[in-house]
């Protein structure tokens, strides 16, 4: 069982038909994330911002990527943020981080973010690396290195691992049971960005993917008892 982890939630995964945010969803997450915090599971979370605003919008109004990536680091404070409330309604200690200053959220520090997590609380990471140009997976591989993570669990919607194709498009396609990192840097797999990959490889942080749509599939993740792809 990994002791430490560093989860990957995408915007979308919180989010619901119409409106930005699911208030069932956000419980539900939470009550996984507290029943790995009971079992002593050091835990932090990155989350993307891209159940408010996508790249394809962004070219659609002619924004250029630096503004565009910085408006949706201020989306991944506004989701850190509703997480973190999903979490405290759930009486699990937790603290947002941001890499920007934001007034009332905690400037993300790595000291203080370790501190915490050895006092138990649950750490939320948002603003993913605090400057344009880098991906969420890049920002995830940053957190999941300074916190010291075995792994980062990728929670996907949909997607129960790493097929060797498109499983939508080839009913005939095949999943990984495990991966390397060299595999996806040599082959240009996208399942992570390189610089990524690069980054976990140089850490030996362990990658896990699974469908978070799974029942009680994050619970499960931290000892692959969720079907999912290893990347080592």
């Amino acid at each position: 069982m990994y002791n430490t982890v560093l989860l990957k939630l995408s915007g979308e995964a919180i989010a619901e038909k119409g409106f930005p945010f699911s208030i069932d969803t956000l419980d539900y997450l939470a009550k996984q994330i507290k029943a790995l915090v009971k079992k002593g599971v050091k835990v932090g979370i990155v989350v993307g911002g891209g159940n408010m605003c996508r790249g394809r919008q962004f070219k659609t109004l002619g924004i250029k990527q630096e503004r565009a990536d910085y408006i949706g680091m201020c989306a991944t404070v506004m989701n850190a943020q509703m997480l973190g409330a999903a979490l405290t309604k759930n009486k699990v200690d937790n603290v947002v981080f941001t890499t920007f200053p934001v007034n009332k959220v905690l400037n993300y520090d790595p000291k203080k973010a370790n501190s915490y997590l050895k006092k138990g609380y649950v750490c939320v990471f948002g603003g993913g690396t605090g400057k344009p140009f880098f991906s969420t997976d890049t920002a995830c591989a940053l957190r999941a290195t300074d916190i010291k993570a075995d792994a980062i669990l990728f929670a996907k919607n949909g997607t129960n691992g790493v097929y060797d194709s498109d499983p939508n498009k080839n009913p005939n396609a095949k999943r990984y049971e495990t991966l390397s990192y060299n595999d996806i840097i040599k082959n240009k797999l996208e399942v992570i960005d390189l610089a990524a990959a690069k980054i976990l490889k140089k850490n030996n942080i362990e990658g896990f993917v699974f469908d978070m749509a799974e029942k009680d599939a994050i619970k499960k993740s931290v000892n692959h008892k969720v079907t999912g792809t290893v990347i080592k």
